[in-house]
């Protein structure tokens, strides 16, 4: 959340950003772990590995 908002100067987008982002390694982290303690692993290492285009392809904002 915090590099987010170092980037952004308005705090809602910045917070919208993060958690849209969050939640994108979540699932895509999600489909890679065999229980709760590999997907802590897969959800950091699809967080740096997250691409622009992960996010446009599985982020649904409303």
């Amino acid at each position: 959340m915090a590099a987010f908002a170092a980037v952004d100067e308005d705090p809602f987008n910045a917070t919208v950003s993060a958690v849209t982002a969050y939640t994108v390694a979540a699932e895509l982290a999600a489909k890679q772990a065999s229980g709760p303690g590999s997907f802590v692993v897969s959800f950091l290492d699809a967080l740096a590995a997250l691409e622009e285009s992960d996010l446009a392809e599985q982020a649904v904002l409303s």
